[in-house]
């Protein structure tokens, strides 16, 4: 059995979508930071993405974690259970493009985890299907769009005061 193992695959004809499924055991991550939207959710097991490894980023098994690019995080298991999880890293432009079909805007938000049995569920299945061989583009594309919806769905709940400063667009229409 191995200790600490990680995969990379990208989602196909989704430009910019790469997705880490990760099994650790002692792994560690020094700060650092992504040029892309890291979404991720752990499967068992939890770890503490904080920079400072205080606590302040700990996800747990079932939740979502959202990082915004160039948001510094590390990365450590926590307790003597290994730490399971996937974490997508979805460019700007991508995530961008969902939530405008959805007539939203990306909410301005640095970090967050998020409770979402859904999401969760969803965002694992795509990237397991994502690893298995067998599946089709038209699987992967079906699965992704599904987690992106739901992503969109559960960001656009969060009322950011910061996100509501106003666009030309928004004054087009009156």
């Amino acid at each position: 059995m191995l200790l600490n193992n990680a995969q990379f695959y990208a989602v196909g004809n989704r430009g910019g979508v790469e997705v880490l499924i990760a099994d650790f055991a002692s792994h560690k991550f020094d700060a650092h930071w992504h040029e892309t939207w890291s979404i991720g959710a752990v499967i068992t097991g939890a770890h503490d993405n904080s920079p400072k490894g205080n606590g302040d980023g700990v996800v747990t098994s079932g939740q979502v974690s959202l990082l915004a690019p160039g948001e510094v995080h590390a990365g450590k298991v926590l307790g003597s259970d290994n730490c399971k999880y996937v974490m997508f890293y979805v460019q700007e432009t991508e995530l961008s493009k969902a939530f405008e079909q959805f007539g939203q805007r990306v909410p301005l938000i640095s970090h967050m985890t998020v409770n979402s049995p859904e999401l969760h569920q969803e965002l694992v299945q795509c990237a397991m299907q994502l690893a298995e061989p067998s599946s089709t583009m038209f699987d992967i594309d079906v699965c992704w769009t599904r987690c992106m919806g739901l992503l969109v769905e559960r960001l656009s709940q969060i009322v950011i005061v910061d996100d509501l400063s106003p666009k030309v667009e928004d004054f087009r229409n009156l």
